[in-house]
């Protein structure tokens, strides 16, 4: 699965959270679709504004390529988890 969070604005507030690794909103949501054994292939915002993406793991452009300029690997999630959790 992959998992998107529709946004009508812009998307800086995100991409500076996934930046500074304090974006919990996608983590929570990636979390519980691995408790729910789901196979997340990533997770990120959509801008409804421009067609901009952030977010976690491979995020598909328009035109198919399997790219992004604002991502957070997969592999970084359960240490994000655990900082968040302590915070």
């Amino acid at each position: 699965v992959r998992l998107i969070d529709y946004k009508r604005g812009a998307l800086s507030t995100q991409t500076q959270a996934l930046k500074d690794g304090s974006d919990g909103q996608l983590l929570g949501y990636l979390l519980a679709a691995r408790a729910a054994d789901w196979q997340a292939e990533g997770a990120y915002y959509l801008s409804l504004r421009d067609g901009a993406r952030a977010g976690w793991g491979t995020i598909p452009t328009p035109d198919g390529r399997q790219a992004s300029k604002a991502g957070t690997p997969l592999a970084e999630l359960d240490r994000l988890a655990a900082e968040l959790g302590q915070a």
